[in-house]
């Protein structure tokens, strides 16, 4: 029963308080890390070092205290006036753009102005030894890294592998390359004294991508769309099985293709098919539906679609609805889902067992804010997504745009706009591991059992969430201020 505006005059100001606290109990039981069994908070050391940085993070939380950082200069530009100010405009998005009508069109521009640098290999692999760095340092020791199929000017490195339809697979290869650097670099500078990742290393997966420009209807466009899929589906069934995790249509949805118009052609069409008789497609193909079987399997079934979906405010913008259909562990983004009721019923229907099963919703508060969608973070949907127990995994979004290096600027934005606390942190970070778990094991979360999960949720406590709270206690000291 909800009571009227004429009830609680008469019935006094207790009952008011009263049904209050209730509803409070009832919303605060729905938050998405209580799906999680045996992870809310602690008992004994683990509980009591909780209840310490509660308190520390509650009082930062009040006081509207904020993260510092280091800005990373380019010194070859500091002969230049103003170089710096000007190369950063050039390449990023931020107040400088505020004036910008649609942000998007800025936003592309932006890639285009760097795509000839990545293809680069030299500049290729340092880049992404820097981000590796760069995540180490932030303390992230596993990344799932989406990209596209990056071909490097010729006459910089042999390739080693087959090339499939033109495409080569070494970027792969410089992807492990520049993960190892990083490593290397990070424990050099660490020298036992800073963090040491508990499982001795950066784990490295690769959801690949194809951009949601390129249209079904023109029969060019369909093949490359095509011939993308399937060169990633050989390489998975191939030598980058471990490495390879999912693919993905990225870019703006609104004025992108929609998930729908690739049902027919893309998703649910034949693995290695469709290609014309006698074609170097259908050369290259067809020996590998033989090898591997895949006579009348869709591609769906073969490759995860970890579908970037939900990035949008128009009511008719309905590619959040296929992403729940076709997407197994992930959604890109996601937000859109609380728009959609009957998309966000069904969802919760199908997770109202303590599973540990998809798919959560990958949010990106500092890119949602930055590309327009919600300028005051403390409207996001996802705080309202978690809270109907929706559970979310916080990712940072085009960093080398967007200058929000690492999470940990995302986390705070996100503990700052709403009312989770530590426990929404810890099952933020928690969901995340799952996956991380996950790939360790090489075994799917549809086949976890018990043991599994439980092994799963010991490891996270002892190698991440209890030596974070000691060390948390040591900063802020044992005792509440």
């Amino acid at each position: 029963m909800i009571l009227q505006n004429e009830d609680y005059r008469e019935r006094g100001v207790t009952i008011a308080i009263d049904h209050n606290i209730r509803m409070m109990k009832a919303d605060r039981r729905g938050w998405f890390y209580k799906k999680w069994p045996g992870l809310t908070s602690g008992t004994g050391r683990e509980g009591e070092l909780e209840k310490n940085l509660e308190g520390h993070m509650k009082y930062l939380q009040e006081e509207g205290q904020q993260l510092t950082g280091n800005e990373m200069l380019l010194p070859d530009f500091w002969k230049v006036k103003d170089a710096e100010t000007k190369l950063r405009q050039w390449l990023t998005v931020g107040e400088h753009t505020d004036t910008i009508k649609y942000i998007w069109d800025e936003f592309n521009r932006k890639f285009i102005r760097t795509g000839d640098l990545f293809e680069d290999r030299d500049f290729y692999l340092e880049y992404h030894r820097q981000f590796f760095l760069e995540c180490l340092r932030d303390r992230i020791d596993y990344v799932e890294l989406r990209c596209g199929f990056q071909d490097f000017a010729g006459g910089q490195a042999a390739v080693q592998h087959d090339v499939i339809l033109n495409q080569s697979p070494d970027f792969l290869d410089v992807l492990e390359e520049a993960r190892k650097a990083a490593m290397d670099a990070y424990m050099e500078e660490a020298r036992g004294s800073g963090w040491n990742p508990p499982y001795g290393e950066i784990g490295l997966g690769v959801i690949l991508c194809a951009r949601r420009d390129l249209d079904t209807d023109n029969p060019d466009q369909r093949l490359k769309l095509m011939r993308k899929l399937d060169t990633a589906i050989a390489w998975k069934i191939g030598p980058y099985g471990k490495r390879i995790k999912g693919f993905d249509f990225v870019s703006e949805e609104d004025r992108g293709k929609t998930s729908y118009s690739y049902y027919k052609d893309i998703i649910y069409g034949e693995v290695f098919d469709g290609y014309e008789e006698g074609s170097p497609e259908e050369g290259a193909f067809k020996p590998l539906k033989l090898q591997y079987k895949l006579i009348g399997v869709s591609r769906m079934e073969v490759m995860e679609l970890m579908l970037h979906a939900g990035e949008s405010l128009w009511m008719e913008q309905e590619n959040i609805i296929d992403a729940k259909i076709v997407s197994k562990s992930r959604i890109g983004h996601g937000f859109q889902m609380l728009e959609f009721p009957s998309v966000l019923m069904d969802y919760l229907f199908g997770r109202s067992t303590d599973s540990p099963t998809g798919p959560v919703l990958e949010v990106c508060p500092i890119s949602n804010q930055m590309l327009r969608y919600f300028p005051d973070i403390r409207n996001h949907y996802a705080l309202m997504l978690m809270k109907l127990g929706v559970p979310c995994v916080l990712c940072n979004d085009d960093p080398q745009i967007l200058e929000n290096p690492g999470l940990s600027y995302d986390f705070w934005e996100m503990y700052m706009a709403s009312d989770g606390g530590l426990m929404m942190v810890k099952g933020l970070v928690f969901t995340a591991f799952v996956f991380q778990h996950q790939d360790r094991k090489e075994l799917p979360l549809s086949e976890w059992e018990d043991g599994i999960y439980a092994d799963c949720l010991q490891d996270f406590k002892e190698k991440y969430w209890i030596p974070f709270l000691e060390e948390m206690a040591e900063y802020f000291g044992e005792d509440e201020e």
